[in-house]
């Protein structure tokens, strides 16, 4: 039985499993596994395969992507797999492991299947630049699933993402690795099992975990906003959709200086500085710096852009989203 490279190298990609920590793929005669410390995906596939083995998944992959130009030829042996194309040969080692992933058929089958809501992607997008990195900040290292809210903030940023319909009636955190998963595949449909999250896509399941952590108390309710930021004092999208020209000027962070009428913008960056005096349609005194990643930000997505009365926080919000952010470092 031959494999086309394209369909075997789509499916050993697509469990986004694979790394330097972890490179153990599963076969099995109709799929590949793939699993780590959060997760396990599983993708459909018709393999020659009598039993699961398990084998070294980064040196196939790399076989199939560097040597590999027709399709393949896998045929199993006593302690190793070879792979075989025309001109080519790969003879890899099965490895000794066991991993349980039966459960996880057996409990699908008992469970109902859910629609993803149709902008939950849009909604891991918007939100994964503010999820923290820093794995210190406990609970804060995910994105926030609850009713129909996604929420994440990394301390200095907080956004927060309506979804079109209800998710889940239990708070629950799903790690940043989950959201890029779910980011780079097409899944459809999904469901709850105890302490797990299952998604699945034409030819695809993805089960992850759901962490077991504190939820941060601002997350809970509208009150994350007083929790960050003091009241704001005004709308200034008018002043955001006029700076178009800065969209695609390379700059480290930009400064709006007011004085009555008059804003004086300037950029500052390695490669120089720009000044601008510009008009504005209301009066306002003060001085707000922003990062260009923030500026920007509110370029892309606002319908409306408040900065608090202290000049320390700017309040950006669209269609579904509220993004808060710190001014200061």
């Amino acid at each position: 039985m031959k494999i086309q490279k394209v369909e075997l190298e789509n499916a050993i990609q697509s469990l986004k499993t694979i790394d330097k920590d972890n490179s153990i793929i599963g076969l099995k005669k109709d799929g590949i596994i793939g699993f780590n410390d959060l997760f396990f995906t599983f993708y459909k596939i018709e393999l020659p395969i009598t039993e699961t083995l398990y084998i070294d998944g980064i040196l196939l992959l790399k076989f199939i992507q560097t040597k590999v130009k027709d399709d393949l030829e896998i045929i199993q042996g006593e302690n190793n797999i070879v792979f075989k194309s025309k001109n080519r040969k790969a003879t890899l080692k099965i490895i000794d492991i066991e991993f349980k992933y039966q459960e996880f058929f057996k409990e699908i089958k008992n469970n109902k299947w859910k629609d993803i809501p149709s902008n939950f992607v849009d909604g891991l997008k918007e939100c994964l630049p503010v999820v923290s990195n820093n794995k210190d900040l406990k609970g804060l290292t995910a994105f926030y699933l609850f009713r129909d809210k996604i929420i994440a903030s990394d301390e200095v940023r907080i956004s927060k993402y309506s979804l079109d319909q209800i998710m889940t009636k239990k708070p629950i955190l799903i790690p940043k690795k989950t959201g890029k998963n779910i980011i780079g595949n097409k899944y459809t449909q999904y469901m709850f099992l105890d302490n797990y999250i299952v998604f699945r896509g034409n030819n695809i399941l993805f089960i992850s975990k759901i962490l077991d952590s504190n939820i941060p108390p601002f997350f809970g309710s509208e009150g994350y906003k007083k929790t960050i930021i003091p009241a704001f004092k005004q709308d200034w999208i008018d002043f955001f959709e006029s700076k178009d020209d800065f969209n695609n000027d390379f700059f480290d962070q930009l400064s709006i200086q007011g004085k009555g009428k008059i804003l004086i913008i300037q950029t500052k960056s390695e490669s120089g500085n720009i000044r601008e005096v510009v008009k504005n349609k209301v009066s306002w005194k003060g001085n707000v710096v922003l990062k260009s990643d923030i500026f920007k930000f509110c370029l892309n997505i606002s319908k409306k852009v408040m900065i608090s009365k202290d000049q320390t926080s700017v309040y950006v919000i669209s269609d579904c989203h509220e993004h808060i952010a710190s001014l200061t470092e």
